[in-house]
């Protein structure tokens, strides 16, 4: 086939949207909603490049691309494949990231920093932007 689809483990993949950023077709983008950020796949535009799998960095095992093509797919157009809540800052109401990533990050920290993904979880980057003490 010319073409390919992308596959996602919706259970793994954090929308982290590197796989978006690196498609030179749009065939992936991510969509900021707002409330929730939505990773999509437009078979259409997919030429099967596989640039998108090493940009994970999830690994392979939660996205790769097959080799092929199916009319139904095609007329479909663009579909969702993952979509995720996004926390909110609750300093300034600012996005702070998809859930999915934050599991993630609390994960790989572990129980040792279990106050640093609190952190992260509530604030985003520029509300939490460390002052020194004893500063005016």
């Amino acid at each position: 086939s010319p073409l390919g689809t992308v596959l996602v483990r919706r259970e793994a993949c954090t929308l982290c949207g590197a796989c978006a950023d690196v498609c030179p077709t749009g065939a992936l983008a991510l969509a900021d909603e707002g409330a929730s950020l939505t990773l999509t796949f437009d078979p259409r535009r997919c030429t099967a490049c596989q640039l998108c799998v090493p940009r994970c960095p999830e690994g392979p095992a939660v996205l790769r691309v097959e080799r092929r093509t199916r009319a139904r797919d095609l007329v479909a157009g663009r579909v969702a494949l993952h979509r995720d809540e996004q926390e909110r800052c609750r300093v300034c109401g600012g996005p702070v990231a998809p859930r999915a990533m934050l599991r993630r990050v609390a994960t790989l920290l572990g129980a040792d920093g279990a106050a640093l993904a609190v952190a992260l979880e509530r604030t985003c980057s520029t509300c939490r932007q460390v002052r020194p003490t004893g500063v005016g």
